[in-house]
């Protein structure tokens, strides 16, 4: 019994360390406010990636959301390509299914974003929007086109 313990431990050990998916490390202030929601069958994270003067693509990190209000820094005036996925899974289908938005974001010093996403009863819904510090004024950013990076 011990032994099979110990060989269920050394697997599950072998298959993370295997994975490719690191957790973001956030250097810079809380300025990006991510407002999850889904069905409980469904699982909702970021994949953050820095994007260069050359135009490539730096993975960065993974943040995996919870439920509710989810806290996240971004680098300032820098371009911050992002892909927020949502994975549902069935345990007695055995399947997994999976969607995925990317947006681009260069957040301005001293403006916050909130990102509101849901995926409820099969439907997604994301919204991206910047207030300025001392402004209950928002603005709505379009996160349907998110390729602004032109190679020079």
């Amino acid at each position: 019994m011990i032994k099979q313990i110990i060989e269920i431990l050394l697997i599950s050990l072998m298959m993370t360390a295997c994975s490719n998916i690191k957790p973001y490390q956030a250097t810079h202030k809380n300025n990006f406010f991510v407002n999850s929601k889904t069905d409980n069958d469904v699982k909702s994270s970021i994949d953050i990636y820095q994007v260069d003067k050359a135009c490539k693509y730096i993975y960065k990190g993974t943040v995996s959301l919870e439920q509710g209000k989810n806290k996240i820094g971004l680098k300032n005036n820098e371009d911050n390509y992002l892909v927020v996925s949502f994975t549902t899974s069935s345990f007695w289908a055995s399947s997994t299914s999976s969607m995925s938005q990317d947006m681009m974001i260069k957040p301005d010093k001293g403006y916050t974003y909130k990102l509101d996403l849901s995926y409820l009863d099969n439907i997604y819904n994301i919204e991206l929007k910047k207030t300025q510090p001392g402004s209950n004024k928002t603005i709505t950013i379009d996160t349907l086109s998110p390729h602004r990076c032109q190679n020079k």
